[in-house]
């Protein structure tokens, strides 16, 4: 009698998904559009403006950034800077400046980032903010270089700011709304760089949560939102992780992680990385997903409430909550819609009415 042979188990390949730090290079996907506006406003338009970018926490922000700073790192296209006609070389520079505390810490961290990229030698100014713009004429004015700096977790260092002055907060984003329109009100001093700043707040509702008393019309500058995936979206993410991988999603899995994820940059990865694993432990099995729903939930509970603190934006947390209420919609069974309902009922807690 001839021996039954069991299925061999696949061995699990590397898992192509990311969602425990910034993604990188050729894993970056979804952005061309909001990347078109972005240098629309601040280098490919007439004018150069300066843009906020909000989003949720692990939206992509810091990647969508480093993305810019690395695709664009030698932009080979000069550009005409209004009202001129001459035309200047444009640097993209990256600065993270969660821990920053103060103003001159700000604009020390600003010249040091100068200083990394160019490595230039001129005299070292024993004032801050004067030491910046020295760095910042010489770059424009010598090098004919225009700045584009993208300002990762501003609204950190202005809630950081705030929270034992909201006054000093006040008096910053003045100087800084000056600045960023040009550095001397001198008529035939032009704009000379630009910037991009990134948070989990909108600018109206970071001044509103700290107390900060904005002068005149605020900060002058263009509003973007860094949205969350669209189903074709993460239909376009799957494709593009798996391109060199046999392994293929279906497109019952495609449904899958959109209902229970609803496009957030994050879950979707996470959600991904999770049935990636679950096919090749489990191969052949019909009842994948069900296992997949189960891992899910606990990690999505384990996310949520790691997340929370006094600091999270109200927005972020009536988001999740929305989140929270669409999984309990596309669960399977009593005991995940028990989970996603503890979820939902834990954000309600932390929103203020």
């Amino acid at each position: 009698m001839a021996k039954k042979v069991l299925p061999v188990k696949s061995e699990i390949g590397e898992n192509p998904f990311i969602y425990n730090a910034p993604v990188r290079g050729i894993d970056f996907c979804n952005r061309e559009e909001i990347i078109k506006k972005l240098l629309h406003e601040t280098v490919t338009g007439r004018s150069k403006g300066n843009v906020w970018v909000t989003g949720e926490r692990q939206v992509g922000k810091t990647s969508l950034l480093r993305y810019i700073q690395s695709k664009y790192e030698n932009y080979d296209k000069k550009i005409k800077l209004y009202p001129t006609k001459e035309k200047f070389n444009v640097a993209f520079i990256y600065l993270n400046v969660q821990d920053t505390e103060t103003r001159d810490d700000f604009y020390r961290i600003l010249r040091q980032s100068l200083k990394n990229f160019f490595d230039f030698k001129i005299e070292t100014l024993e004032d801050a903010y004067d030491d910046y713009i020295n760095a910042l004429k010489y770059l424009y004015f010598e090098q004919k270089m225009y700045i584009v700096f993208l300002v990762d977790e501003f609204d950190a260092f202005i809630e950081q700011m705030a929270d034992p002055d909201p006054k000093k907060a006040t008096s910053f984003l003045a100087e800084l709304n000056k600045l960023i329109q040009g550095v001397s009100e001198i008529e035939k001093e032009p704009k000379i760089f630009s910037c991009i700043f990134a948070a989990n707040h909108t600018i109206e509702e970071l001044t509103k949560d700290k107390g900060i008393k904005m002068k005149g019309s605020g900060l002058v500058l263009e509003n973007k939102e860094l949205g969350w995936f669209t189903r074709e979206q993460v239909d376009d993410l799957a494709r593009h992780y798996l391109k060199d991988n046999s392994f293929r999603f279906s497109k019952a899995d495609i449904d899958f992680c959109f209902k229970m994820t609803q496009g957030y940059p994050y879950f979707v990865q996470k959600l991904f990385s999770i049935i990636y694993e679950q096919k090749f432990q489990n191969p052949g099995s019909k009842s994948y997903l069900s296992e997949v729903e189960k891992e899910y939930g606990n990690s999505f509970k384990e996310t949520v409430k790691g997340w929370v603190t006094p600091n999270m934006p109200q927005r972020t947390l009536r988001r999740l909550k929305d989140l929270s209420g669409k999984i309990i919609k596309a669960v399977s069974g009593k005991a995940m819609e028990v989970i996603f309902k503890g979820i939902e009922e834990y954000l309600k807690t932390q929103i203020i009415p």
